[in-house]
């Protein structure tokens, strides 16, 4: 898993790295990274409003699993995902 923060066009914060638990799916992984993201993106957020920076567009992130954009958007059939950690 992996992401990437922009601010400004310059890489502000960023990871690479194996995932701790083992997944049953592609979906599964995509959602735990997901959720990891999400996770220091909030983070990133709270830093730059403690700056004094006002972020005034929403921030976008981007996943390229059908199913996993599906379950975050609370469409996808969570029946096959209630055994993932609650994060």
């Amino acid at each position: 898993m992996g992401y990437v923060f922009l601010f400004c066009r310059g890489s502000i914060s960023w990871q690479s790295r194996k995932q701790p638990t083992v997944a049953l799916s592609t979906m599964e992984a995509e959602y735990m990274a997901l959720s990891d993201t999400i996770r220091e993106l909030l983070s990133c957020m709270y830093y730059l409003t403690e700056l004094g920076i006002s972020l005034i567009q929403p921030t976008i992130a981007y996943t390229d699993n059908q199913a996993t954009i599906a379950l975050a958007d609370g469409e996808g059939d969570y029946r096959r995902a209630k055994h993932i950690n609650i994060r």
